[in-house]
């Protein structure tokens, strides 16, 4: 109950005064209201690893969230279109989707801003490699084994995805 009252006073708030954070506040509220669905569900399908009905539940409660997440994503870009960090975790959610092709236009736009810049690049190579880019991802996996301060995690991932992605161009 509180959370739909704060809920309906961030949107009452954003149409009163036509700020955006208040939008932003109430979207925060509805993606945490998802992860929370999300998160029942996973308990309900480990509590019951035999049933299919709860995996179905749990598949459908993460589509759910994934497809909010993306629509209050483009909204927030569209109030702040230079904001990289937007870009990158909408590029990085079309992704997860299966939204390869448009995720990669808002990944090379993120990979300007150096903080996401190699997890961009990472996302990248492995999106030209879905759709049957392979050139494209070596080149992305090279320039981000390029980059210095790489995490050793992200490195792995870069050295495995330009493996990958040259076994690709091979065949």
């Amino acid at each position: 109950e509180d959370e739909e009252l704060a809920y309906d006073l961030a949107m009452k708030a954003y149409m009163d005064w036509q700020q955006f954070r208040f939008r932003q506040t109430a979207g925060d509220i509805k993606v945490r209201r998802a992860r929370r669905k999300v998160s029942a569900a996973r308990q309900a399908a480990e509590d019951q690893p035999d049933s299919q009905a709860a995996k179905a539940v749990l598949a459908e409660a993460q589509r759910e969230q994934l497809a909010l997440e993306i629509a209050e994503l483009r909204i927030r870009m569209e109030a702040y279109p230079t904001n990289m960090d937007i870009r990158f975790e909408l590029g990085k959610r079309l992704f997860e989707a299966g939204e390869h092709q448009e995720a990669i236009g808002y990944l090379q736009d993120a990979q300007a801003d150096l903080k996401n810049r190699a997890a961009a690049v990472n996302l990248l190579g492995q999106a030209f490699l879905k759709i049957d880019y392979p050139a494209e991802a070596v080149e992305m996996f090279r320039q981000g084994l390029e980059i210095k301060d790489v995490t050793p995690e992200l490195e792995l991932e870069l050295r495995y995805g330009l493996l990958a992605a040259l076994q690709a161009k091979a065949e």
